[in-house]
């Protein structure tokens, strides 16, 4: 199974539906995915998005919605 998968994630406005970690808990898994690749690619260029993105409760929350799907 592939948890990242290529998108224009630089365009990808839908993170924008996802301000925190909470409202991750419900969302689409193919979301969650791209909230994560989008923080993992985002690191690259703008130093502090996972950071940020672990403060916010946004990764974790991704992570777990994946993790859940699995299981």
């Amino acid at each position: 199974m592939r948890a990242v998968y290529p998108f224009d994630w630089m365009a990808w406005d839908g993170w924008w539906n996802y301000p925190d970690g909470p409202s991750l808990a419900a969302a689409p898994v193919a979301d969650a995915v791209r909230m994560v690749t989008r923080t993992i690619r985002g690191e690259r260029f703008f130093d502090g998005a996972i950071e940020g993105a672990l403060r916010s409760g946004t990764l974790v929350a991704a992570t777990r919605r994946i993790v859940d799907w699995l299981q």
